[in-house]
């Protein structure tokens, strides 16, 4: 199967299950960096929409244009998973077999993000309007903690009910972080975290683990879980109220990864040939975001900012990952 989850560890892996045993293990241990990502470019256009809750055609208004990000010069891995109002996307990168790097493209040049005390590697997820940035880092001791960065200087997240990994996913306008951490019997828990207290989050529909990834200005917060069959499913919790978000076109296989102000979520989905792909729901109809040039093992989307501006990464044939940008 092809990964999709947002790793508590390094770089997503090229092809980790979208299972909760996988999941689990990539959450406590260093994932493995593969040699792979790097330059291109050329915009694509595709989109198709299939019913969901009702509805019919584009939410976003027309077919997407697809477009590679090269990423840092020399970076042979790269991943593209936030996107703010100003275009601004956030990622991680690598060089062969170093460690991870966080970085920050501003559409003409790419800045790298290292928390000071990421010994092991950096990663960054999220990003607001004001250019706030959370993700994680990698300690000496492989030991995961969040940070939120805010231009200037790294604050450290670690969620007091963890133990050993924290990560940070998502940021809305107002500060707020959403993530996970492990608890004592390796089970994952989402948060929400408004600048004084960690709340943790679990859908009641989970078994075991509960992801956070993505939250709005309305604090209508997005993830995943799985259930006793070690499927996955997205959802929407919108104040303490939760909804399943499955793609119909999904088997066995859902997550939801960001959400803008609108309530437009994406994410990704694994059909019954096991490959991925993007989603993009309205809140009535889902809508399949292919990457062209996306091999057997699919597209995985994770950003959306207002202007429906949608980030994530696709592998090609030969099982290397690139960045994208998609536009409406």
């Amino acid at each position: 199967m092809t990964n999709t989850m947002p790793p508590a560890a390094p770089a997503p892996p090229r092809r980790p299950p979208l299972r909760a045993s996988a999941l689990l293990a990539a959450a406590l241990l260093p994932a493995a960096l593969l040699a792979g990502c790097g330059g291109g470019g050329g915009s694509f256009s595709n989109g198709t929409s299939s019913g969901g809750n009702g509805g019919g055609g584009n939410p976003a208004g027309g077919p997407y244009t697809f477009t590679t990000l090269s990423g840092p010069n020399g970076a042979t891995i790269v991943y593209a998973f936030g996107i703010n109002a100003a275009g601004n996307v956030v990622g991680q990168y690598a060089v062969g077999s170093g460690n991870n790097h966080g970085y920050l493209y501003n559409g003409s040049s790419y800045a790298t993000l290292d928390d000071p005390n990421g010994a092991r590697g950096t990663a960054a997820y999220g990003i607001n309007a004001a250019g706030d940035v959370v993700g994680y880092y990698t300690d000496a001791n492989l030991l995961r903690h969040g940070y939120l960065y805010n231009g200037s200087s790294y604050a450290t997240l670690d969620d007091p009910s963890g133990v050993g990994a924290t990560a940070a996913y998502g940021i809305n306008a107002a500060g707020d972080v959403v993530g996970i951490y492990t608890d004592s019997s390796n089970h994952n828990h989402g948060y929400v975290y408004d600048g004084h207290t960690y709340t943790t989050l679990d859908d009641p529909s989970g078994v075991g683990s509960t992801f956070a990834t993505g939250i709005n200005a309305a604090g209508d917060v997005v993830g995943y879980y799985y259930d006793a069959g070690g499927n996955s499913h997205g959802f929407l919790d919108h104040a303490g109220a939760f909804t399943t978000l499955d793609d119909p076109n999904g088997v066995g296989s859902t997550i939801a990864y960001g959400i803008n102000d609108a309530g437009d979520v994406v994410g990704t989905y694994e059909d019954a040939a096991s490959k991925s792909h993007g989603f993009l729901y309205d809140g009535h109809t889902y809508t399949t975001l292919d990457d062209p040039n996306a091999g057997p093992h699919g597209t995985n989307a994770w950003g959306i900012n207002a202007a429906g501006d949608v980030v994530g990464y696709y592998y090609d044939s030969n099982g290397n990952s690139h960045p994208f940008v998609a536009t409406p």
